[in-house]
């Protein structure tokens, strides 16, 4: 177990750096030039480069009951009511 699990919080910070150490490359901290369509979820977006790329696909990962669906639907919600289609 990590030492982040351990201590029972998570600060955003103690995130980004153990998805770095992990999966190198894997937070990017700039924004793709075809913009991003943020979820409104402010820790998730600063997660992101702001949100998920504009015109690519995105695989959310995790276990059973993880907010997999949930982030999902927060994303279409988004896109719905700036006028987008799903």
């Amino acid at each position: 177990m990590s030492a982040l699990a351990l201590k029972g919080e998570v600060s955003l910070d103690a995130l980004r750096d153990l998805l770095q150490q992990r999966f190198p490359g894997a937070v990017a901290l700039d924004r793709p030039k075809s913009g991003v369509l943020p979820s409104g979820i402010t820790e998730v977006d600063s997660l992101l480069p702001g949100g998920l790329p504009r015109g690519a696909m995105s695989l959310a990962l995790g276990s059973v009951s993880s907010g997999k669906t949930g982030l999902a639907l927060t994303f279409a919600r988004q896109v719905t009511a700036q006028g987008g289609r799903l």
